[in-house]
């Protein structure tokens, strides 16, 4: 008696695509393999809502490759840093170049995975949270800001009026103006006025020059500027004057925060005034 061991085997079903007729010899079958397995679909290049902890961030083309439980988007370094990860505060980052794609996602970040959902164009990132840069609510990066077109404009505004009595007659024009120019990040203002009542006058008022320091969320102003006013009335000057824009800051941080200490071992009610 002769005993022979049993090996596993598995087969899936195949269909060859050569086996299908064409009308012409120049039609090649299409691979097909892609599609063998559920929600499987050709690699290439797709629109997608990329979303991180099942929240949208950007909409942007993403080109995915090939990998063993579906596709596999092509995220580099850069645009990881770029999401909010704290790419410096993992190892496997090092040896990389900043446009360069990863692989596996959960190969760099532990617990880390990535789904596309080819039905809805939708990319969704998971990553935990320890491996996210600490970030305000509602912060945008810097980098995002759209400092706008170079262009110059001429802003206007003329009334007139005339009278008259039995000994004389006369007529008065004012033209108001405020004209200025953009280039880049610098802005240049300037306020004028014309009058014409017997004879003309002609009067600029302010002059002045301000960009915005993204890095210190300020204005830099250099010419005809005011005080803030807000302790005391606010008083014209000419000079440099550099001053906070809470517009820059997120959300959260553009009112008055309070830090409460202390644990309330009964059903209290605390009131913040």
């Amino acid at each position: 008696m002769v005993f022979c061991p049993l090996r596993a085997a598995r087969a899936d079903d195949y269909f060859n695509p050569a086996a299908l007729e064409f009308s012409s010899d120049q039609h090649t079958a299409a691979d097909l393999h892609y599609f063998a397995r559920e929600g499987g679909q050709q690699p290439g290049t797709y629109h997608v809502s990329l979303l991180l902890n099942n929240k949208v961030i950007d909409s942007r083309n993403v080109s995915f490759v090939e990998g063993k439980n579906g596709l596999i988007p092509q995220l580099t370094v850069a645009d990881l840093s770029a999401m909010g990860v704290n790419v410096e505060g993992f190892s496997a980052f090092s040896h990389l170049k900043k446009d360069e794609a990863i692989a596996e996602l959960g190969d760099y970040i532990p617990d880390a995975s990535s789904d596309f959902d080819f039905a809805h164009q939708q990319l969704n990132l998971s990553i935990p949270q320890i491996a996210l840069k600490m970030k305000d609510r509602d912060y945008v990066d810097p980098a995002s800001w759209d400092e706008g077109v170079s262009a110059a404009f001429v802003d206007y505004n003329l009334s007139g009026s005339s009278g008259s009595n039995q000994n004389d007659r006369w007529n008065s024009t004012l033209l108001s103006l405020r004209s200025g120019a953009n280039l880049g990040a610098w802005r240049l203002r300037n306020t004028s006025s014309w009058r014409y009542d017997l004879v003309s006058h002609w009067q600029s008022q302010t002059t002045w020059l301000e960009r915005d320091l993204k890095t210190l969320k300020s204005q830099f102003r250099v010419g005809d500027t005011y005080t803030s006013g807000d302790v005391f009335d606010s008083v014209q000057f000419r000079g440099v004057q550099m001053m906070s824009d809470d517009t820059m800051l997120p959300e959260s941080q553009r009112g008055f925060a309070p830090v409460i200490h202390g644990i309330a071992h009964s059903n209290a009610r605390v009131t913040v005034s």
